[in-house]
């Protein structure tokens, strides 16, 4: 019986040992927590002003690229007659005389956008046109045949 009660003697003093320790240590624990206080803190400002200044840095970065990933997305409306009818051209296999002749007919018919042309079949009426145009009587036929096809009038 001696034995089991050093040995539960040995528990029991291994169990205050541990608990006494630990509030021994307590100042240390307190210690960890006490720059928070009020009384204790201390403000860097420079590292506050670098860090905000990152956050901000970081805001406008992402802010502007939005703003241009946005705008890529959304297509571009433009208005420019000249390539509107240079772009109509070449996709109706026109050469450069065809495009004369064209100029001219929207010149003639008072067209605001030579490229109106491409929707108003009656501007290629030839007995209609001045002496001058009328010698190209063949090459409007074949500009009017190759846009709007044989039926078109």
């Amino acid at each position: 019986m001696g034995q089991g009660l050093t040995k539960a003697f040995k528990k029991s003093m291994a169990y205050w040992f541990t608990h006494l320790s630990l509030l021994a240590e307590q100042p240390k624990w307190h210690a960890l927590g006490g720059h928070l206080l009020a009384q204790q803190s201390r403000l860097d400002i420079a590292k506050t002003l670098s860090i905000l200044l990152f956050l901000a840095t970081l805001v406008i970065s992402i802010w502007i690229l939005s703003r241009l990933l946005a705008q890529s997305d959304q297509p571009r409306v433009y208005n420019n007659p000249r390539a509107l009818f240079r772009s109509l051209c070449q996709l109706h296999g026109l050469s450069p005389t065809d495009r004369n002749v064209l100029r001219q007919l929207a010149s003639y018919g008072r067209l605001a956008q030579p490229a109106e042309l491409f929707l108003r079949p009656e501007c290629f009426v030839t007995e209609r046109l001045p002496p001058d145009l009328q010698v190209k009587q063949p090459q409007i036929e074949s500009i009017r045949r190759r846009l709007f096809g044989d039926e078109a009038l």
